[in-house]
């Protein structure tokens, strides 16, 4: 089977939308978790701007919003109880 260069692959991830952003190999594994690809998508959704590893940034981002909404939505129902926040852990550097 031939394969493509990693630069290639990666121009080539960029231009996918978020939804279809899952590993087709192991080989391409550590690609779809890079930077390079999740940089552009966290600064244009969560405007977070300094980071080590912006997969993890945008994982975390998605975390707290789901958290946010289902606080919300006990509050509206009247069963808040006790609710700790989330603590954001410490990112490891991506690879690239």
């Amino acid at each position: 089977m031939n394969y493509l260069p990693q630069e290639l692959v990666l121009n080539i991830l960029t231009f996918l939308p978020d939804n279809n952003l899952s590993p087709i190999n192991k080989d391409l594994f550590s690609l779809y978790r890079s930077n390079l690809i999740w940089k552009e998508r966290v600064l244009n959704s969560f405007g977070i701007i300094k980071s080590n590893n912006y997969f993890k940034e945008y994982v975390w981002a998605k975390k707290l919003e789901k958290h946010k909404f289902m606080y919300q939505r006990a509050y509206t129902y009247g069963c808040v109880g006790k609710n700790t926040p989330l603590i954001k852990p410490i990112f490891k550097p991506s690879i690239m």
